[in-house]
C-alpha cells in the first residue's frame, strides 16, 4: 500500500499542557490513528508541538486537516510531506515524547546535540537535523508520557 510521511510544528495552547491534556490528547491520538492505519509521534518541548504522521496518504491528509483546526495549538507549519515505502514509527500508533521531563542524562545528551531556547530543547530548522531528533527521541530509552 502506498504511504507517505508528514511532519509538521505549531505552539501549544496553554491548556493543551496543563493537568491531563497532553494525556487526553495521546488517547485521542492512538484511538484515530489505529482505526485509520496512521502510525506517529509526538513530540512536545517548552510550548512547542513536532509530530511525524505515516500511513495511507488519504488518512494522513484527513488527520492534518483536523489537526489544523484543533483550537489546542496555534501557528501549525507544515515541516515535510513525502511519499514513503517503509516506515520510521512502526512501533507505535501514536508516542509521546515530552522532551522536557527527559530524565537528566538523556536530557542533557539531547541539549547537547541540540539547541536549545528558555530551556527548552529547540525544533531545528534543518529537516535533516528534524528527523534525527525524531529518531532521537525515538530510541531513547528513558522517555516520559509513553
Amino acid at each position: 500500500m502506498k504511504s507517505c510521511r508528514l511532519i509538521y510544528k505549531s505552539h501549544a495552547l496553554p491548556a493543551l499542557l496543563q493537568g491531563d491534556g497532553l494525556q487526553a490528547l495521546l488517547h485521542q491520538c492512538i484511538a484515530n490513528n489505529e482505526r485509520l492505519g496512521v502510525k506517529g509521534i509526538l513530540l512536545v518541548s517548552g510550548d512547542r508541538i513536532l509530530q511525524a504522521l505515516e500511513g495511507p496518504p488519504q488518512f494522513v491528509n484527513e488527520l492534518f486537516r483536523r489537526i489544523v483546526a484543533d483550537d489546542r495549538h496555534t501557528d501549525v507549519e507544515l515541516v515535510s510531506y513525502e511519499g514513503q515505502g517503509g516506515t520510521h514509527f512502526y512501533d507505535w500508533s501514536m508516542r509521546l515524547v515530552e522532551l522536557d521531563k527527559l530524565d537528566a542524562l538523556d536530557r542533557q545528551w539531547c541539549l547537547r546535540k541540540y539547541s536549545s531556547v528558555g530551556g527548552a530543547i529547540a525544533f531545528p530548522d534543518d529537516l535533516i537535523l528534524l528527523y534525527a531528533l525524531l529518531l532521537d527521541a525515538q530510541a531513547l530509552p528513558s522517555v516520559a508520557g509513553s
